[in-house]
Formats: C-alpha cells, structure tokens, sequence
C-alpha cells in the first residue's frame, strides 16, 4: 500500500511502502518508491519505549498528497496544509509540509491546447517559519488520514506497542479517588514540574538513550517526488503529542460502541481560558456538533497560563464525530482572546479513572462564567492565521514539557539507585 513516509533522516516526505518483518512483525522496513534496498529506514518495536514515540511513528504516516493542478490557484484560501517542494543542497527538490499563504495571480497559457498555471503560491514553512514560494507542479494538498485508511499490517503493528507500554505503564501507576484533582502527577510527592503535564502520569523505565527512538538508516541520495493527479480528499489532522494512560491494553482492541459507565472515551482539550466552566463547554459542543457529553476542566496552578479539560463520550462514533470537529484544517476554535484550541488526545477512557473523573464532572460547577465566549474561525482569515500561529507554539511548548518530564523520571531513577 503507498503512502507518504516522513523520512528521520532530512524530516521530508516521501512515497513509500511500509513492510513488518522479524518475529511477530517486530519491526517494520520502509521501503522508498525509486530507491534501493540500501536506502530503506528501519523502525524496532522494542524502541518504541513511550505512548508519544508511537504517537510521533504515527504523525510520520499519512496518504499520499494530492498535486495541485492548474486551475486550482483560483479555488484555494489561505491556511490550507499542503506539501511543497523546496530547493536543498545542489539544487535538489524535497518536499516539506507548509501552510499556504496567498497567491501572486499571473495570466496563465494555453500550450497544446492545454491551460498551465504560472502563478506563484506564497508559502509558511512549517519546520522552520519562513516564507518561501513554488509554481502549481510543486505542490500538492496533503490529505487527511484516519487508521482505518493505512496498511492493517501497520495499525496492528502500532496497537501492539501501545498495549506493550501501557502494560508496563500500569504496573506503576496507582491512581485513588484522592487523587481526582492531582491527576498531572505521577504520585503524590510529585515534583510540580511533572504535575505540569496533564494525564501524562509515570512512563516505564527509559534507559540511559537520550533518543530512545532508534531508527537504523542508511544514508540517502536526494529522493525527487512525482505529480499525483487522483482528487483531493481533505487535509492533514492535528498530531497527538500528549501521553495516554490506559489501565489495560483490552482497552484499545477495537470495540466500537462500548458503553461503559455510560461515558467509555474521552478527549483531552489543552489551552483553555482558566476561567471556563464545564456547561460553557458541554453547551458550545452540543451547538457545533449535537454531541451530549461529560465535561471535566482540571484546575490549574497560578503560574499557568491555561488550563485543559477532559471530555467524555458515550460512543466511538461521537468520540470520531467531536475529534473531527476539533482537529479539522478548515477552522480554529478559539477562545474570547484568541486562545486556540488543541486536542491533545482521544481514547478509551481507563477503567481506573471512569469513575472518580465522572464523579468530578458531576460535581464540579454548573455556572457560566465570564469572558470564556468560544468562536470558531475560519480558514483563510486573519483570527485563523493567528490562531494557526498560537496553536503551533503552544504544540512546541507541550512537546518541550514532555522532554523535561521524561528528564525527570531520568534523573529521579538514577538518585533513587545510588541510595539503593
């Protein structure tokens, strides 16, 4: 099955198939269109050592982007994703992802009896915040990707090491109903720069690797990307770059309309206006989306900027409904100031947390509260630009949380050995 892979070595994307090989698909070959053996990356399960390594294996996955064609320059907006071609090195072309800024319209020319685009698209790249620019062949509208959409090899593949970490990860967490307002902590005497990271809780044991994510690569030659001409399907979603709990791996195996305790998925909103209350929240999805839900919003500390909320959900089709909504490329949610939105995460809700999050949910405050007013944005206007902007900074300063989290458990574990 083709489908565009995110290369570790340059951070381009390229066409490519995804083989499992080893005992029990225990590790998966990429192979790239147009390149030998010799240039294929390799991903091992056994490195796979957290939820947001398989979260980062994921967002490297997707369909392969559709070309722009010649009479597309008059039908898109600004803030669409796409993947664009850029010069490197030698004058060689990859292809990075980046948000489209505008068009500089040129009459266009018929040769052959066929109409060609000479237009130019003005481009944001995303890796690094520049401005660059490409013609109509050097651009294509990334596609959004649900799992259902790649190789079954490979969401098994993925599956298996989530169930692998989170029955690691339950050996260690204990969670009580005492807990309900502390659930950024991994335990009680938690140092507050780990109970900055919400529902995170405690990873296992991570080596002394400062890249626990091992990826075994061969130095590449430049890789050239070709035109696709089959029909844009829509756009890239959000990546996840929280870390899940679950209290047993049974709950990812695929049942789609459990109910459980009447609310047996959630989602994890982050950067929300501390002031919000659950009802502004129930209110605003029931509005957008018919969806009945639970609300619970975590308090935050002083120093916090935000604060985030857990969403529960009776069914896998609201769970794919709501996650739809808040992770859709054509618009923004934002708040009265301008504070965006992020999804962070969307699972089957831990047996261990249902009850003691549904509880806080039923107790907490029913009132609204002043300047929480949520608008949601379109793509191609200004709020949206902005908020596009915010969101991918507030994305980086969750990803740097993490990184320092995972420090932490580092360092913790090497003093609590030396006073072994």
């Amino acid at each position: 099955m083709a489908l565009e892979f995110r290369s570790y070595k340059d951070d381009a994307w390229y066409d490519a198939r995804i083989v499992t090989e080893g005992r029990r698909g225990s590790r998966l070959r990429i192979k790239f269109f147009n390149f030998s053996d010799d240039q294929d990356e390799f991903v091992h399960a056994k490195n796979l050592k957290k939820l947001e390594d398989v979260d980062a294996l994921r967002s490297r996955l997707r369909k392969i982007s559709v070309q722009f064609q010649d009479t597309d320059c008059c039908r898109v907006e600004p803030g669409l994703l796409v993947c664009a071609a850029r010069p490197v090195g030698d004058g060689d072309l990859k292809f990075y992802d980046a948000v489209l800024r505008g068009v500089v319209k040129k009459e266009h020319q018929i040769v052959k009896g066929v109409e060609v685009c000479k237009c130019t698209f003005i481009l944001d790249w995303i890796d690094s915040g520049e401005t660059g620019s490409c013609t109509v062949e050097n651009i294509c509208r990334v596609q959004d990707t649900s799992d259902e959409e790649l190789d079954p090899a490979l969401i098994s593949f993925l599956n298996k090491a989530r169930e692998r970490i989170e029955s690691t990860f339950c050996t260690r967490l204990r969670i009580t109903s005492g807990d309900v307002y502390d659930l950024r902590a991994p335990h009680k005497d938690a140092s507050p720069s780990t109970a900055s990271m919400a529902l995170s809780g405690s990873v296992e044991e991570m080596g002394t690797d400062s890249d626990p994510l091992r990826i075994s690569y061969e130095a590449a030659h430049p890789k050239k990307r070709y035109k696709v001409t089959s029909p844009p399907k829509g756009s890239l979603a959000l990546s996840c770059y929280v870390e899940g709990m679950s209290d047993n791996a049974s709950d990812m195996d695929g049942r789609d309309n459990m109910d459980v305790g009447g609310a047996p998925y959630m989602v994890i909103v982050e950067n929300l206006e501390k002031e919000i209350s659950p009802f502004t929240i129930r209110e605003f999805i029931y509005q957008q989306v018919s969806i009945t839900c639970q609300v619970s919003v975590s308090p935050s500390k002083s120093s916090e900027l935000y604060t985030r909320a857990i969403i529960l959900l009776d069914s896998k089709k609201n769970l794919e409904k709501l996650s739809n909504f808040l992770e859709s490329p054509d618009h923004i949610i934002i708040s009265s100031t301008g504070r965006p939105w992020l999804m962070t995460e969307k699972r089957p809700l831990p047996e261990t947390l249902r009850a003691s999050i549904q509880t806080l949910s039923q107790t907490a405050l029913e009132t609204r509260t002043r300047n929480n007013e949520l608008n949601v944005v379109s793509s191609g206007s200004h709020e949206y630009m902005e908020a596009k902007e915010l969101q991918k900074l507030f994305k980086e300063f969750t990803e740097h949380q993490c990184r320092l989290q995972q420090r932490l458990e580092l360092e913790e574990g090497n003093i609590s050995e030396k006073y072994r």
